[in-house]
């Protein structure tokens, strides 16, 4: 229980306050009543008015708040050093449903380009889920950056975001590095605030054949770091193995194949090649820009050719039936020796 102060306690606490605040109260023990002067107007000095406004006034210690200001989403343009090449529609319909729940929790970061426009620093896919969400403004602190600083500001901020897929981190890394924002690894990991180790990890990828390269960069947003280190992993471990490596990783990014099977998968097929076993011929896939699967075409043992169409191809067997005929009238005359006629013995 606080312990009671007495009067001369309280009086001698009302003095120091009124003090501090610029008036003066003289002591009730004395003969004269209580009175209140205002304080002297010598230069420097503040009227109790403009004592009590300061008081009352909030301290800003982010001084960055200074600069916040309402932008309409029309106005903002996406950073040309922005590494992040996807945003997986799901991510940024779930961005937007807790944007739309809670509000803005954090401003976006730009710096002001000609006409009036902004290019974004940190925010891109808070951009993207405030479009979605109907909004027309976000709150934005504005920062006056030259590109070095603004590609410096872009790097820094998507390193630590959601969404960067281990593909995109390392092009980002290797950009840096080429491009001279830093001198060497160990530079770019005290900017990006991680260990040398870590920066070097990332860059493990650019050891790979460029035929993974290709499929990493068509599948960005699935490239993971556990499927870079096990692929390098593989291929330090089988070096004369390119193509089964290859066919390993493609499971993965475009047949749906769990990341776990990719090691394991490899050491299958290899053993089984060991024991003289008939490996089953792969597939090819056949998927449009975007990455989705339209057609799987696998060579059966008997000579024959499976054509598979995936779940949500609009395309009917006559029409696929079609377009092969009309394909392979193309290359007929590659099945036959021309000047015998007979059929070529490689292509039989």
């Amino acid at each position: 229980m606080a312990k009671l102060r007495n009067s001369e306690e309280r009086e001698k606490d009302l003095q120091t306050l009124a003090a501090s605040a610029g008036i003066n109260v003289q002591s009730r023990n004395q003969p004269t009543d209580i009175k209140i002067s205002r304080p002297p107007t010598a230069e420097g000095s503040k009227s109790l008015d403009e004592a009590l406004a300061h008081a009352q006034q909030p301290h800003i210690t982010d001084t960055a708040s200074v600069n916040r200001f309402r932008i309409a989403i029309s106005k903002l343009r996406d950073s040309p050093y922005q590494p992040r090449i996807t945003y997986p529609e799901e991510e940024i319909q779930e961005l937007s449903t807790s944007m739309d729940n809670v509000g803005q929790q954090e401003p976006i970061r730009v710096r002001p380009l000609e006409g009036d426009i902004f290019e974004l620093l940190d925010g891109h896919r808070r951009k993207r889920a405030a479009g979605v969400a109907g909004w027309e403004a976000l709150d934005a602190i504005i920062e006056e950056k030259t590109d070095r600083d603004a590609r410096i500001a872009v790097m820094t901020s998507v390193e630590t975001r959601k969404g960067l897929s281990e593909w995109e981190r390392a092009k980002m890394y290797k950009a840096a590095l080429d491009e001279g924002i830093v001198k060497n690894q160990s530079a770019l990991s005290k900017l990006l605030a991680c260990t040398r180790a870590r920066v070097t990890q990332v860059l493990t990828v650019y050891k790979l054949p460029e035929d993974i390269l290709a499929l990493f960069e068509s599948h960005t947003n699935q490239v993971t770091k556990r499927i870079v280190l096990t692929s390098a992993e593989l291929f330090q471990e089988h070096p004369n193995e390119g193509v089964l490596i290859t066919s390993a990783v493609k499971r993965i990014l475009v047949d749906g194949a769990p990341v776990s099977s990719l090691k394991s998968w490899v050491k299958q097929q290899l053993a089984r090649q060991q024991q003289g076993i008939v490996v089953r011929p792969e597939s090819s896939i056949v998927a449009d820009a975007s990455g989705r699967v339209a057609f799987n075409v696998r060579p059966q043992l008997n000579g024959g050719i499976a054509v598979n169409i995936s779940k949500g191809a609009s395309i009917r067997q006559e029409q696929l039936q079609k377009w092969i005929v009309s394909a392979l009238k193309e290359h007929l005359h590659e099945a036959f020796d021309v000047t015998s006629g007979s059929i070529d013995e490689e292509s039989s």
